[in-house]
């Protein structure tokens, strides 16, 4: 019996989560100051740009801040738990919008090469995170197509899982039937950012690729050099749509 059901909320609870990013951080939440409005996420250090900071206790790996209204956030780790959790705090730490960028495996729906970027125009959830949240795993439509234009990247549907050595070559197929890419963040991403109200967009750099046989990894430097790009990419795209955005 799966944890949900076994305890089936009453008709009388109250919906409203017992303990949020104020509840964790506690005291020290009280003197943590705000981040910039934007932010770019990345859950693998070695994809970030710029000096990390360590003068605050902010709930994160890494926080650089190449601009006062820019921050470059790397998580706590990859997978969709991480990621909600990133964008709740970021989202008690008044960040208004967010792209983040992370790595994807190639289904063979579309031609991708090792290092080509693609935008999440639409997330399909195959992880246990993002069905907890009451709004749907959607990007923000204007990020996204603003993310797509500055990287001159394919939109694709995304898959997201929190199982990778859980699927077989029949799990691979009916995913291929839907999707062009898959990865672990994007759909967690995008619930838990419309439930707290950010805006958010995912920019992913293909790093393997799916065959018949197996999946085929690409090459590491080339993804990390793609990677980089990517989030020099989404930090111009967020100061980009942070002046268009009515004050």
């Amino acid at each position: 019996m799966a944890a949900a059901d076994a305890m089936p909320p009453s008709p009388g609870d109250d919906d409203r989560p017992v303990l949020g990013p104020a509840e964790l951080l506690g005291p020290v939440g009280a003197d943590l100051p705000p981040l910039p409005p934007s932010a770019v996420v990345v859950f693998d250090h070695t994809h970030r740009t710029g000096r990390a900071i360590r003068r605050h206790r902010w709930p994160f790996r890494m926080v650089s801040l190449p601009t006062p209204e820019l921050a470059i956030v790397v998580a706590g780790g990859p997978g969709a738990p991480t990621a909600a959790v990133t964008v709740e705090m970021l989202g008690h730490l008044r960040v208004e919008q967010m792209v983040v960028v992370g790595v994807c495996g190639s289904l063979g729906r579309m031609p991708l090469a090792t290092g080509d970027l693609v935008v999440g125009q639409r997330a399909i959830s195959d992880d246990g995170t993002a069905p907890r949240y009451p709004e749907p795993p959607e990007p923000a439509a204007g990020l996204t197509a603003l993310a797509a234009e500055m990287s001159e990247a394919r939109s694709v549907t995304t898959v997201s899982t929190d199982v990778p050595f859980r699927h077989t070559a029949r799990t691979i197929a009916a995913f291929a039937e839907q999707a062009d890419v898959i990865e672990m963040e994007a759909a967690a991403v995008f619930a838990a950012a419309r439930t707290v109200g950010v805006e958010a967009a995912a920019l992913l750099a293909v790093s393997d690729h799916y065959h018949g046989d197996g999946w085929r990894l690409g090459d590491r430097g080339a993804v990390t050099a793609s990677a980089r790009h990517a989030v020099g990419v989404a930090s111009q795209t967020l100061l980009r749509r942070a002046g268009e955005r009515p004050v």
